[in-house]
């Protein structure tokens, strides 16, 4: 069974961090994942929860109160 894109349908590349502010991959990543293995696509998608494409703006998380 193939992996699966993390591609939400949001795709906007933030200027800053340069990652999809959907999925959070990078433009080399999102480009080549059809290319990658089934090991690779994992090893983008075990990195994705990490990454924080506002981050680099200085955004803070919304506060759920």
């Amino acid at each position: 069974m193939s992996v699966i894109s993390p591609c939400i349908g949001v795709c906007r590349i933030n200027r800053r961090s340069l990652l999809c502010e959907g999925c959070r991959r990078t433009l080399t990543e999102i480009a080549e994942w059809l290319h990658l293995s089934d090991d690779q696509k994992r090893a983008v998608i075990a990195a994705l929860p990490g990454r924080d494409p506002l981050a680099a703006m200085g955004a803070k998380p919304a506060r759920n109160s």
